[in-house]
């Protein structure tokens, strides 16, 4: 397969190592061999064909064939053989080798049914290689290989538009889309992936089309942003491809209207998640809404809750999602923030996230650039040491205050927290100095010389 050189825009996509892809694609190989030496036919098809022909290295294989399932599952043995969609003529075929699960979709030639749900056919004809290419979704989808005469099948021009940096829809971009809408997100996240751009018959019907996204899944919507916002090159054309069509309106109006707002607004935004180099796709959501979130025309605990439910997120993506947000109001002042208000951040899962965007964030700020740099620096240095150099046990905790003798109440929280904030700011360094300081703060609560709610 001839391939043309790797381009810059193709280097965001998070590649497998070659000895992953060489074992996996000498694997697919194997597949195809056992069913081409039955007489059967059989090629490397869809998103493998596709990143080869590009020169990258693909994170999957998988392969067509006029074989059935069941001669498929013959042929390999039940064991091997998944039957991960049978009515639609999938098979995967597994094995373990040198410690690495290999896995291969293997689907028979096919023709679909109508469309009736917008996402699956409600019926398949086994058919042959040209017509199961006709049925795909777009023409740098729609290209066979074969890896034993190592010869490409080519029955829609999908290496032309590979060749032209085009995206284009198979056939009437109208009907493919109107068969799944998701492809409507596809076509945004293909041309963004690889930098290229679109058929003017397929963008016109994207655009037409936009509205009818709601029909999809919050799911599979979910899965197309999280793709779309994860790789910094391309992030910012998907965003602005999305808003142009009308896609950002009826899936994340709240960007949409963001945008909207004011040319210096839609650039600062489009810059900013452009710029941001993680993979991140929580912390490029904040990031894209930052200017609203600041300004608390968003609310982030509102938003965050909003968009879960609207996707169906996890808890943890609606924790990381809030946690990003309100970590800056101390991030950003990192450099002048005691320790004891910039320890308890470490201590989430998510604080690299937040480190990544307060960074991104600082290169709009006319703060002290230097100093909360260097003190962004100190905490991830901090990071890579023994939890228990920096998150020492609670020297002021309930078992001292009972045995203290402290009233239960309110005071028993505020006198922890306290003690606590007191600990990692160096005022308290051992148990000596924290039954010291306790009975300061309780004579001063007595005497009346501070009020309760100095605790």
């Amino acid at each position: 397969m001839n391939a043309t050189p790797n381009t810059s825009t193709d280097l965001h996509k998070v590649e497998p190592s070659r000895s992953q892809a060489k074992l996996l694609r000498e694997y697919a190989i194997e597949v195809v061999r056992a069913l081409t030496s039955r007489n059967y036919i059989a090629y490397f098809a869809g998103g493998c064909v596709r990143d080869e022909i590009m020169g990258l290295l693909p994170s999957d294989y998988d392969v067509a064939t006029n074989a059935t399932p069941e001669e498929v599952q013959q042929i390999f043995g039940k064991q091997r053989s998944l039957m991960i969609g049978e009515a639609f003529g999938v098979v995967c075929v597994h094995q373990r080798r040198g410690g690495q699960s290999l896995q291969v979709e293997v689907a028979t030639f096919r023709s679909d049914g109508s469309y009736i749900d917008g996402r699956r056919p409600d019926s398949v004809v086994f058919t042959s290689p040209e017509l199961d290419a006709q049925r795909r979704d777009f023409t740098i989808n729609g290209v066979f290989y074969d890896p034993i005469e190592e010869k490409t099948i080519d029955f829609v021009q999908g290496q032309n538009d590979i060749a032209s940096k085009i995206i284009r829809a198979i056939g009437d971009p109208f009907h493919r889309f109107a068969e799944d809408r998701l492809r409507l997100l596809r076509a945004i996240r293909f041309t963004s992936r690889f930098g290229f751009s679109l058929d003017r018959a397929t963008w016109q019907a994207i655009c037409e089309m936009a509205d009818r996204i709601v029909e999809v899944s919050p799911e599979r919507i979910a899965t197309e942003m999280r793709k779309m916002l994860s790789f910094p090159r391309g992030r910012r054309q998907s965003m602005e491809l999305l808003h142009d069509s009308g896609l950002l309106r009826a899936i994340l109006n709240e960007a949409a209207v963001l945008l909207d707002q004011s040319k210096p607004i839609r650039l600062r935004s489009l810059s900013r998640i452009e710029r941001l180099q993680t993979n991140n796709w929580i912390v490029a959501l904040v990031a894209l809404l930052w200017d609203d979130l600041q300004s608390n025309k968003i609310d982030a605990a509102s938003f965050s809750h909003t968009i879960k439910d609207r996707w169906r997120l996890s808890n943890e993506e609606e924790l990381e999602f809030r946690f990003v947000v309100t970590a800056q109001k101390w991030l950003l002042q990192a450099d002048n923030s005691p320790w004891s208000q910039l320890q308890p951040l470490l201590l989430s899962p998510h604080i690299e996230s937040a480190i990544s965007l307060t960074e991104l964030l600082l290169e709009e700020s006319v703060s002290d650039f230097i100093g909360v740099k260097r003190a962004l620096d100190r905490m991830r240095e901090t990071l890579k040491q023994d939890i228990a150099t920096w998150n020492p046990p609670q020297l002021i905790d309930g078992r001292l205050l009972i045995e203290m003798k402290v009233p239960t109440g309110p005071e028993y929280a505020k006198l922890i927290r306290l003690g606590r904030a007191a600990q990692l700011d160096g005022v308290i360094l051992n148990d000596q100095d924290a039954r010291r300081w306790l009975e300061e703060m309780l004579a001063r609560s007595t005497s009346k010389e501070c009020s309760t709610d100095t605790l």
